[in-house]
């Protein structure tokens, strides 16, 4: 009887420990991406106010394309959804680095259709770090491919459930993608303030 009591505290207590490591990294994860959206959001409604509700928009394309048939092709839900996210880029961009006539110092264009050159000389620009811009640049260069591949999946007919996962990730990065540029303005303004 002894030994059964023993292996049952001892499975128990594993048991807690266990549940205690996973409620801990989910507390932590919640602690980070709150706080980090906390901020991002403070940062739409203060600089951006109209792409909040962009967001929203993009959002309810993708629930309404989750509540879907999964088998059925890509749909009409994602491929509003994908480019109401290029539009938000390109309105942070706007933001941050309105379209110029004349070009950049290396001769790319500034202007309105040209967001992916303002982007990159808005980071040239504001930020003294290389390794921040450098890793700024590739999120934004990345999530300009994703744009491309998910409009590819919706096109092609590829099953929705895939070109979903695609989507809420591509959301997911304009997000993050969204912040870090205005975190960055944000930054650049601290800078040459102090």
């Amino acid at each position: 009887m002894r030994e059964v009591e023993d292996r049952t505290r001892h499975r128990t207590f594993a048991y807690l420990c266990e549940w205690e490591r996973r409620f801990g990294y989910t507390s932590i994860n919640e602690s980070i991406f709150g706080a980090y959206k906390a901020k991002v959001d403070k940062l739409l409604s203060e600089g951006v106010p109209a792409l909040v509700e962009q967001f929203t928009a993009v959002y309810r394309r993708l629930n309404e394309a989750a509540a879907g048939d999964p088998k059925r092709p890509g749909s009409e839900e994602l491929a509003q959804a994908v480019t109401t996210c290029r539009r938000i880029l390109e309105a942070v961009v706007d933001h941050v680095l309105p379209p110029q006539k004349e070009p950049s110092a290396d001769g790319h264009k500034l202007d309105q259709p040209a967001y992916r050159n303002r982007l990159f000389e808005f980071i040239k620009r504001t930020n003294e770090s290389g390794r921040v811009a450098e890793m700024t640049v590739a999120l934004a260069a990345g999530l300009h491919d994703r744009y491309t591949a998910v409009s590819t999946l919706t096109n092609k007919g590829v099953h929705a459930s895939m070109a979903l996962r695609a989507a809420n990730l591509c959301a997911l990065n304009t997000y993050i993608v969204c912040g870090e540029i205005l975190l960055l303005k944000e930054q650049g303004a601290e800078n040459r303030d102090a």
